[in-house]
């Protein structure tokens, strides 16, 4: 697998799926696309995949980890940091020893402390925070929205929103490959 011809930093605290999103948009391709060439696209599917797996939020294997990281320019810790399990260091219920769980990925689909049907985020911390490039791509998805106890930017002292406010759709959710058609707030 070939490296990407540019990429990206991630993020503090940014989403595996938020990088997947920012990088397409920075290389003017889609998401699926940067899923097949980064070795991220699941197994066995017949052309392009829609989404990333659930459980690549949670944990991915060395393998996974490794060609990703490679075709991205980055460090295999970058990459490990996008994950959730990094957080069970501070947040029991992603942590193997507190919620046992016979594989990682069960550990995100039989968790209710983990959102799974979607997610929620912070309008503003979505637009940017005035740097250049964030008021040209817009900011990071954060892992810590995937947490039901987060409920609240503490920055823009708001509620999250779960919603996208053009269609209504849930953000991010695991069955819908994009918002409405008609809808480009979200995207």
């Amino acid at each position: 697998m070939r490296s990407l011809p540019r990429s990206l930093d991630p993020r503090h605290d940014e989403t595996l799926t938020g990088f997947v999103l920012r990088l397409a948009h920075r290389l003017g391709t889609t998401p699926a696309e940067i899923l097949l060439r980064t070795g991220l696209a699941p197994g066995g599917s017949p052309g392009l995949p829609t989404r990333l797996p659930l459980s690549f939020h949670c944990h991915s294997d060395e393998a996974h980890l490794a060609a990703f990281a490679r075709a991205t320019l980055l460090m295999p810790a970058e990459v490990a940091d996008m994950l959730l399990v990094p957080l069970g260091q501070r947040y029991g219920p992603l942590d193997p020893a507190f919620t046992p769980r016979s594989t990682p990925a069960r550990m995100i689909y039989d968790n209710p402390w983990v959102l799974t049907r979607s997610t929620r985020y912070c309008p503003p911390c979505l637009a940017g925070n005035g740097t250049p490039i964030q008021d040209r791509h817009g900011g990071p998805w954060q892992r810590l929205w995937r947490l039901p106890v987060t409920f609240l930017c503490v920055r823009h002292q708001r509620l999250l929103a779960h919603q996208c406010p053009g269609c209504g759709a849930l953000a991010q959710p695991p069955t819908q490959a994009a918002p409405s058609p008609a809808c480009r707030t979200m995207l």
